[in-house]
């Protein structure tokens, strides 16, 4: 069975750049565990009030994304539809585990495009340029990820380092 977080050792895990960083994101993940949205859903045993949530250790890629985007103001009820999105189809992608592991392309990006409806749909490609059939008049963010998990996986084996002393 895998490790599981506690949402503290979540954020710690996710890379924040600065302690100010940290201390944003959670507020925003007590507020999302509080509305029930964005975050992935933690084990059923653990639900409910009067217990501390925890996370499976590979939450913690899916929740670096999640921080970053909620530092552009993005829509709580627009991160929980990109968080959905994520969960239900680019978690199973095999590209999505290449770059977790930092077996992909050095420059994977994730693209998130806003539809005229205002639904998101999501591409993982290497380079910057997503791989819609088209780019309507809607929004479009695009991250790398291989930076992103590149930060995570360091700050694992910092913690692996430390652990070792």
């Amino acid at each position: 069975m895998g490790e599981y977080l506690t949402i503290s050792a979540l954020i710690d895990r996710c890379a924040p750049y600065d302690k100010a960083q940290r201390a944003a994101w959670a507020r925003r993940a007590r507020h999302w565990a509080m509305a029930s949205q964005v975050l992935p859903k933690p084990p059923k045993a653990r639900r409910g009030s009067g217990h501390h949530r925890r996370y499976r250790s590979e939450d913690v890629y899916l929740m670096a994304i999640m921080f970053r985007l909620s530092d552009s103001t993005l829509p709580v009820g627009t991160l929980d539809a990109i968080s959905e999105l994520i969960q239900q189809y680019m978690i199973r992608a095999p590209d999505w585990n290449a770059v977790k592991s930092g077996s992909a392309d050095p420059n994977t990006y994730l693209s998130i495009i806003f539809t005229c409806d205002g639904e998101p749909g999501a591409d993982i490609q290497p380079g910057p340029l997503p791989d819609f059939d088209e780019v309507h008049d809607g929004a479009l963010i695009v991250l790398n990820i291989s930076v992103i998990f590149e930060k995570i996986r360091a700050q694992e084996a910092m913690k692996y380092a430390h652990q070792d002393k």
